[in-house]
């Protein structure tokens, strides 16, 4: 993870977010969430989710499903939340 710049900072903490994945760029947490195992955990599944899907496979299906099922219910944020305590 990298530390958030200035914009990415404040749409993270406008959401009450500790990080962010932005493929292609990368996962971006607020400084003082940088040594998170668990919040690590959560974003390294994205980014593994971005890898099998794809640049626009990633986005598209992250997008669907919250619209579809809202943040909670999204099916990769369930996934990344269990990836968090694996």
């Amino acid at each position: 993870m990298k530390p958030a710049p200035y914009l990415i900072r404040k749409y993270l903490e406008s959401k009450g977010f500790g990080a962010i994945t932005l493929p292609p760029f990368g996962i971006y947490a607020l400084p003082e969430r940088l040594n998170e195992e668990r919040l690590a955990r959560h974003e390294g599944q994205h980014w593994k989710q971005y890898e099998q899907y794809g640049l626009v496979g990633f986005y598209a299906k992250y997008l669907y499903y919250q619209a579809k099922y809202g943040y909670h219910d999204n099916p990769m944020e369930v996934e990344a939340r269990a990836a968090e305590i694996a």
